[in-house]
């Protein structure tokens, strides 16, 4: 390609992709954006990363880098260098392509090349994220047939009272609200989606104008705060390019989650997607004792806890009440029993005949006993209305269902016990003006 050639194809579609999502004032403030950040992109990168190896940054949180593997070319040495202090690397795409005005071919091609690129240079990958967090459903069905094994490009955007998705933000993302989604990993075919916290540093930076770190640290921690009360994920997002202008905010959340009680839980999100997948495993198994009683059976991961959640006090803060560890009282090998009723009344939630399977699925993967019933009285919860089950319902079904004035058996989603969870992952698509460049050439192939 020439370079005539190369400009006319930038011009054509990554500055239009600029403007369209930005605006013409703010699109010509994010190119003088791209030269600041970029310009010395590399000092920049290596300054980060020494910070890492001085251990500046807290041992406790390792930090997932989806990186676009045509980097390599020139950077290996720097990704390498992040593997070996330790935190995960994952693929970003090649060339950092809008993923969803692809076909399907060359989003096969796309997932199967960025794996080469790491296996070339001796890094294993388990996950994608797709560039922009743009994707279709032919990018789903690419997923399925690669060799990933998670993804993580839905957004969940907190602080935004009970009002839709501001207008820019809906329709460049595939995003939802947090009153409406749980901050929860959800299973995509095969894969598993791990939700992205935001406001992430660019929202705060670049579209909301907040450039005080103690401003993001507050916010930030604010939000951890109400995702530690729902026992939900704080994934915390940033760019490399911006590090020094979020990184004291960073590590309040993380000082934060180090202190919190009960614990917070601090995975990679290949770690984190291993326990989902090994939890979603285990299923409970009801039978009748020999004197007309009822148990349940599992078998779950070592770290697993069965918890019995009591009803919270009216005026508690916290939505998910008080739990304790329920006592086995039998166990075959790895299979463990509990009791699971009491007064005539099981521990477990009740649906509706008619209820779609997609609310059973659901309630299975947040650990309740779950079964199909006509009578509201033989169980703790129950849902009569489980034809209208949609996705956007399923934050204020889990509020009605932890607020339950009645015993309820529950696997945990957390391994030991832990409340809540604060995973952190950054982006890496252009380290310097060389790298965007590329970028930009290649942004619709």
């Amino acid at each position: 390609m020439t370079l005539e050639g190369a400009i006319e194809r930038m011009r054509s579609s990554h500055l239009r992709h600029i403007l369209e999502t930005k605006g013409l004032f703010h699109g010509a403030e994010r190119l003088g954006q791209i030269l600041w950040r970029f310009s010395f992109g590399r000092r920049r990168f290596l300054r980060m990363l020494r910070w890492l190896e001085r251990g500046e940054w807290p041992d406790s949180a390792r930090v997932t880098f989806c990186v676009a593997s045509a980097l390599l070319k020139r950077h290996a040495d720097l990704i390498q260098r992040l593997g070996k202090l330790g935190h995960e690397i994952a693929s970003h795409g090649v060339y950092h392509s809008r993923m969803s005005i692809l076909d399907l071919g060359s989003q096969k091609r796309i997932l199967d090349q960025s794996y080469r690129h790491f296996q070339d240079v001796g890094l294993a990958v388990d996950g994608f994220r797709c560039p922009y967090l743009s994707f279709n459903d032919d990018t789903l069905e690419a997923l399925q047939d690669s060799r990933y094994s998670w993804t993580s490009q839905q957004i969940i955007l907190w602080r935004n009272g009970n009002g839709p998705l501001p207008t820019r933000l809906d329709r460049l993302y595939n995003a939802s609200v947090s009153h409406e989604s749980p901050s929860l990993p959800r299973p995509v075919g095969r894969l598993l989606e791990v939700p992205i916290t935001a406001p992430d540093d660019e929202m705060f930076i670049e579209r909301f104008r907040v450039r005080d770190q103690n401003e993001i640290s507050r916010q930030w921690q604010e939000i951890f705060h109400d995702v530690h009360e729902r026992g939900e994920i704080f994934h915390l997002l940033f760019h490399p390019e911006r590090f020094f202008m979020v990184e004291k905010a960073m590590v309040d959340v993380v000082r934060k989650a180090e202190g919190m009680s009960p614990e917070v839980w601090l995975p990679t999100l290949g770690e984190l997607s291993e326990w989902w997948s090994l939890r979603r495993a285990a299923r409970w198994r009801l039978e009748t004792d020999g004197e007309g009683g009822r148990r349940a059976w599992i078998q779950a991961p070592a770290r697993a806890s069965v918890l019995l959640q009591q009803p919270c006090d009216a005026d508690s803060p916290s939505p998910l009440g008080e739990f304790s560890q329920a006592p086995v009282v039998d166990e075959r090998g790895p299979e463990r029993c509990y009791r699971i009723g009491e007064r005539g009344r099981t521990f477990s939630v009740g649906i509706a005949p008619d209820s779609p399977p997609s609310l059973e699925d659901f309630l299975l993967s947040e650990g309740f006993i779950v079964e199909r019933s006509d009578d509201p009285q033989a169980h703790s919860f129950y849902v009569a209305d489980g034809a209208a089950f949609r996705d956007n319902g399923k934050r204020s079904l889990l509020s009605a269902i932890e607020r339950c004035p009645r015993p309820l058996l529950r696997l945990w989603r957390w391994p030991d016990r832990a409340r809540s969870v604060l995973v952190i992952s950054s982006d890496v698509d252009s380290i310097d003006l060389i790298d965007f460049w590329e970028r930009s050439v290649h942004f619709g192939e």
